[in-house]
């Protein structure tokens, strides 16, 4: 198979909708990173890059919680995603965000 069709079925597919599979891997990936972030990163205050630890920093600097600088500029993020680099993916990045958000927001605050 030539790698011009097995990019153009990838697009095909992702377009169309998020498969069982492809929903599933995407909600479990974001919860283990945002178990990683909460219970380990920011408690320890590890600053390795990304929207969470640009966060830590801003809420150090302005005493607001890090979920608002997370959640805000996750978005943004997205918006500026969806904008540029156009809609093939954006549904899973949709999900993504929000599961990244939901989880983080939950994790960091049940304690």
């Amino acid at each position: 198979m030539n790698i011009q069709k097995y990019k153009q079925e990838a697009i095909m597919s992702s377009d169309k909708y998020l498969d069982y599979k492809r929903i599933v891997k995407i909600i479990v990936g974001n919860l283990l990173i945002t178990s990683a972030y909460a219970f380990i990163t920011v408690p320890n205050e590890i600053v390795n890059g990304g929207v969470t630890s640009f966060s830590m920093i801003l809420s150090n600097m302005a005493d607001v919680n890090i979920t608002i600088y997370t959640n805000t500029i996750t978005v943004i993020l997205l918006l500026l995603y969806g904008l540029f680099l156009g809609k093939q993916f954006f549904s899973g990045s949709i999900l993504s965000c929000i599961a990244y958000m939901i989880f983080y927001f939950t994790e960091k605050n049940r304690y």
